[in-house]
């Protein structure tokens, strides 16, 4: 049998390693997943059955601290019907979090393994690493777990994984401690980010040709916006959205802000091209 093929949403969405099993059935398959924490580890996971008839899957994670001990593993029995997806939850309080909530000074990551097996086999598994904590905005300031962050901010574009490395390396000895890429960047990217400690303000891909105020271009840019947050809505570090390089502005750019403000209510949106207009939060 072929290896699992993941679905484009999957591919466009998260930066996380996911691990296809050698025998894996292409019909049974996780397309999905979001991960989030307050007081508890708050984790949605998005199964498919490609199959016609109903199947019962084993699904669930394991999650391991930051010195690589072992703190939870849970795991359910699920029927899901037919040609359907179904979203299985699970919330839990990790024991001994707080210390290790991840902050620019305190980057420390959980380890969290999905599987999911059918009729007795692993069908897949998925690894991501994951920081304690929530990011929220109060309209003036960017908060963790509630205090106000002091970020020193630097835009700057990255050419390769090497120039990253030496640029942060060195920025971090500046006291700079938030960086906003000019563009996209490789998912090794954003995990050097969150290793080195950087709070990251994530920017779509929204290039300076484009016309922000036609509305025959407002799919074009709702699906760059959707594929950056999709990709990284479940990094502790990233703790805030940028709509793009300068376009201008206008109904494009509009309606950008409004769709990430819906599909993120916590973190603040930020277009440093607004011109003074309402659509950006800082």
């Amino acid at each position: 049998m072929k290896k699992i093929t993941f679905c484009a949403l999957f591919l466009a969405c998260f930066s996380a390693t996911s691990i296809a099993q050698p025998h894996a059935d292409p019909e049974i398959r996780i397309v999905d997943w979001v991960a989030t924490s307050s007081l508890e580890f708050d984790l949605k996971i998005v199964v498919e059955n490609g199959f016609n008839t109903p199947r019962t899957v084993k699904v669930g994670f394991d999650i391991a601290d930051p010195a690589g001990k072992r703190k939870e593993a849970i795991y359910r029995d699920v029927t899901i019907s037919g040609k359907e997806r179904d979203t299985i939850g699970f919330r839990t309080k990790i024991a001994g979090t707080e210390p290790w909530h991840y902050t620019a000074e305190n980057p420390r990551l959980y380890s969290v393994k999905l599987s999911l097996a059918h009729e007795g086999r692993q069908v897949e598994t998925v690894d991501f690493r994951f920081g304690f904590g929530s990011t929220t905005f109060d309209g003036t300031n960017i908060l963790r777990d509630g205090v106000p962050l002091k970020i020193v901010v630097k835009e700057i574009d990255f050419t390769d994984e090497k120039d990253a490395a030496e640029k942060l390396k060195a920025l971090k000895k500046e006291g700079v401690n938030t960086i906003e890429p000019t563009r996209q960047q490789q998912t090794a990217f954003y995990d050097l980010c969150e290793q080195l400690g950087f709070w990251v303000i994530d920017r779509a891909d929204v290039h300076s040709d484009w016309q922000a105020n036609d509305p025959d271009y407002l799919e074009v840019f709702l699906e760059a916006e959707r594929a950056m947050f999709y990709r990284n809505r479940n990094r502790a570090n990233v703790i805030g959205w940028s709509l793009g390089s300068d376009c201008g502005n206008g109904f494009c750019m509009y309606r950008s802000y409004l769709l990430l403000k819906e599909l993120d209510p916590n973190r603040p949106v930020i277009y440093r091209f607004a011109e003074g207009e309402w659509n950006t939060d800082l």
